[in-house]
This record gives structure tokens, C-alpha cells and sequence, in this order.
């Protein structure tokens, strides 16, 4: 119970001076209209104690917000008997959820009635929010008195990437199943994949006859195989301490607002799930990983669209952490969950000389089985010399030259990942997205599984 507007003014106006002349002048009259007031007030708010008595407060349990995106947060109050006209309604929201206003002023109407109650929010970062208390405040009969109280609630907030973002750029790439941004895609080769024995029939090739079954039934037979529908596909993701770097794209800078951030473990984020996406209308198997110093998720390739939302909620919650990966850990984890050939898409940071170190040792245990895509961001401090524009001092001079050694150096660990069977791409921060989707369909295409 706290003292509302009216109380603090009738004290400071009347019973402030009141007292003053009744210690002063020994004036009765003023001790006893003082005394009077003071009964009044404490009857109001003796009599409001059990305001809000019996009021719940209901919500959805769980609420999955964007990333960057208003959205409203409803809530549902319930009471058996209305005797109050007004009340607030509040909800601490950290300052990571970006409330644009946390108490809302309701007028209480109807009896036993769900009322619905909604809060603006744009939040600032992914991740998970529970909000276990909701507050509320009703005026006393009289208005002297606030009743507060706090009422239990059980909401979480799940806040994710706002892939409308990036699916807006390549609107093109969602319009159809058939069509994956390039209309109907033909594939390449007879198939890899076996589907029956028969009878050969001239111009078979030699090396698709089956020796063992031509000898037993005396004549000769052929394989015969078709292209393979059904693949997997991983998105391996790290979220190492380089993946705490800025990466805005310029065409996120229009809707973002000031204080909103955007990682490269973000964007690599958004890439592996627009890649689901691409993959559930291709008909393949997606799976995702999230690793740092050690495997920090996995979810095993299935399709669906609950297994869309598994992998979205395996990822969301990634951090980048202040380690350095563990690409030994990784491959050997790796090597023993998959059995069956899969393309495995990583996207990591191997502008770091101990790391690209670590991790050409050890790619070999999965590119003898599986295909291999590697893939980062490249900054304006990657660019080979002369690329940019003209100097204008000597400091650009020598940052142009960092930024040709770091391309070089990133060129040559291409080369020798190359030689191990193993596909390097150092791709913009703005075409990200599109150039992963766009590789994905030439090994589709080409049936490099």
C-alpha cells in the first residue's frame, strides 16, 4: 500500500499547516479536523487491503519474438468480482527484450471476464527471457492509497533471427518447391543412387555390370541406378570469440534500430537456417552444430517442419564465448555420429593462424567421407592490394597492406584445404546468404554426394 497524489497533497496542503497552528495556537478545532482526516484515510485504505484479492493474470507460456522485429505481448487478466474501475498492469522487461513501455493502464470492465492486456517490445538479442512475475496497482476506494501486489506468471519469451530480413533480398529462392531460384534444376549423371538389376541392353556401359549375378544366372546384368532425392546436409556453426566481430550488411542498416547489433555468429546463424529452409523444399535431410571449444549442439539431419523448429531452437541461444575452437574436437565428434556420406557446410574463422593450423591437420578425418564446404565472412580488412580505392596518407597505405596479407594467407589456406578434397569460400558479408544457397544448388545439381 503506498500513498497516491491526492494523499500527498492533502498533507502537504492541509494537515502540515493544520498541525502548525494547532501546536502553535493551541486551536483545537485544527487538531481534531486533522485527526478526522487521518481516520478517513486510514479507513481507506483499511478498507482497500483486499483490493486485488483474487486476480489472475494468464498468458500463452510461451511467446517466440524476431530479433530487431515489433511484436506484441498479451496478456489475460481474470477476476470474479469487479470493484475497481482502473489498474495498472507491469512486467519488468530487461532492457535486452527493447520494451517500449512495461506498465499499461487497463479499464477493468465485465465480470469474470478474460481481458486481454498487450505490451509493445522490439528486442535487441536472441535468446531466452522468463518473465515470472507480473505487477499490478489499483487506486483505493477513496484514491488516498495505490494497492500494489505481485502475481505469479510463467512466460517465456523466445526471441529469434528475423529471417525476413534476408528472405525478402532472395524473395525469389521461396517461390515455388520446384524451384530453388534458378526454376527447375537439371541434375548431372545417370544417378548414384542403386535402384534394381535387369537385363543388359546394348550401349550399357561395362563398368555398370554386376559380375556376381551375371555368373549365376549366365547372362549378362546391369545396375541400374537413379538420382538420389534424399541427402544430408549439416550446417556446422562456430561460435568461438571470432564470431564476436561486427558484421552489419547495408541493407539491414534501414529497418535496425541504433542500438541493435548484429555478429557474425548472427549471420552465420541466419545463413544455416535459410539453408533449411532451401533444403526441406529440395527434399533433404538438414541438420545443424553448433560448436566453440567443444560440440555445444547437435541435431541429427531429419526433415519436417518440427524438425525445422528443433534446429531453430538448438541454435538461438548461441553466444559467442571467449575461447578458441577446437576443430580436433569437432572432426572427431563428427566422424563418429555420421555414418552415411553428408555435406557438411562449415561455417568458421580461419583468418587465424592457430586455427587454420588445427584445422587443415585434422579436416582429413571427414573429407575421406563426407564433402566439405568451408565458408566465412570476408571484411574490408581481406582484400587483395589495389583493390580499393586510392590512398589518401600513409596509414592506408599500411592498412591496405595488412588487408592483402590477411587475403593471401586465407588464399593459401584455400589452396592446400583444395588438395585435401575440400571446397574454401571467402564470401561477402551481403551475399552470404545467396552464395551458400547458390553452391548448395550446384552440388545438388551436379550430384557431388
Amino acid at each position: 500500500m503506498v500513498p497516491r497524489n491526492p494523499l500527498l497533497l492533502i498533507t502537504a496542503l492541509l494537515v502540515v499547516p493544520l498541525l502548525g497552528v494547532a501546536t502553535a495556537a493551541s486551536q483545537p478545532l485544527a487538531l481534531l479536523v486533522v485527526l478526522a482526516i487521518g481516520v478517513v484515510v486510514s479507513w481507506d485504505g483499511f478498507a482497500s487491503r483486499s483490493l486485488l484479492d483474487g486476480f489472475v493474470v494468464e498468458s500463452a507460456g510461451l511467446v517466440r519474438l524476431a530479433k530487431g522485429r515489433e511484436d506484441r505481448i498479451s496478456l489475460f487478466l481474470r477476476h470474479p468480482s469487479v470493484a475497481i474501475q482502473n489498474l495498472r498492469v507491469g512486467l519488468a522487461f530487461t532492457p535486452q527484450l527493447g520494451a517500449c513501455q512495461d506498465i499499461q493502464e487497463v479499464q477493468v470492465s465485465g465480470l469474470s471476464e478474460r481481458q486481454s492486456v498487450e505490451f509493445l517490445c522490439r528486442p535487441r538479442e536472441t535468446g531466452s527471457f522468463l518473465l515470472d512475475t507480473c505487477f499490478l496497482e489499483a487506486p483505493s476506494r477513496w484514491g488516498f492509497w495505490a494497492r500494489r501486489k505481485a502475481v505469479p506468471l510463467s512466460l517465456e519469451l523466445r526471441v529469434y533471427l528475423d529471417l525476413m530480413r534476408e528472405r525478402q533480398v532472395m524473395a525469389v529462392l521461396f517461390l515455388n518447391r520446384e524451384s530453388l531460384g534458378i526454376h527447375a534444376q537439371r541434375q548431372v549423371g545417370q544417378g548414384r543412387d542403386f535402384e534394381k538389376l535387369r537385363r543388359y541392353i546394348g550401349g550399357d556401359s561395362l563398368s555398370d555390370i554386376h559380375w556376381k549375378a551375371t555368373a549365376k544366372r549366365g547372362f549378362l546384368v546391369t545396375k541400374q541406378f537413379r538420382v538420389e532425392r534424399t541427402q544430408e546436409v549439416y550446417v556446422v556453426v562456430d561460435g568461438s570469440r571470432l564470431s564476436a566481430r561486427s558484421a552489419v550488411p547495408e541493407h539491414y542498416l534501414s529497418r535496425m534500430a541504433q542500438d541493435e547489433e548484429v555478429t557474425v555468429l548472427e549471420r552465420y546463424l541466419t545463413a544455416a537456417m535459410l539453408l533449411g529452409l532451401a533444403a526441406e523444399k529440395q527434399g533433404d535431410l538438414f541438420g545443424v552444430v553448433g560448436f566453440a571449444d567443444k560440440v555445444q549442439s547437435f541435431v541429427r539431419a531429419k526433415a519436417g517442419r518440427s524438425h525445422f523448429s528443433s534446429c531453430r531452437d538448438a541454435l538461438f541461444g548461441m553466444r559467442p564465448l571467449p575461447v578458441s575452437p577446437d576443430p580436433e574436437e569437432l572432426f572427431s565428434f563428427l566422424r563418429q555420429r555420421l555414418q552415411r556420406r553428408a555435406l557438411l557446410i562449415v561455417l568458421t574463422h580461419l583468418d587465424d593462424p592457430l586455427t587454420a593450423e588445427s584445422f587443415i591437420a585434422n579436416i582429413g578425418l571427414l573429407s575421406r567421407r563426407h564433402l566439405v564446404l568451408v565458408a566465412m565472412i570476408k571484411d574490408r580488412h581481406m582484400r587483395p592490394i589495389f583493390s580499393g580505392g586510392p590512398v589518401q596518407n600513409e596509414s592506408e597505405i599500411y592498412e591496405a597492406l595488412g588487408a592483402h596479407l590477411r587475403w593471401r594467407d586465407l588464399k593459401e589456406v584455400g589452396s592446400v584445404l583444395h588438395r585435401k578434397g575440400v571446397q574454401f569460400s571467402l564470401l561477402d558479408n551481403e551475399g552470404l546468404c545467396l552464395s551458400l544457397l547458390t553452391q548448395y544448388v550446384n552440388i545438388k545439381q551436379r550430384q557431388l554426394l
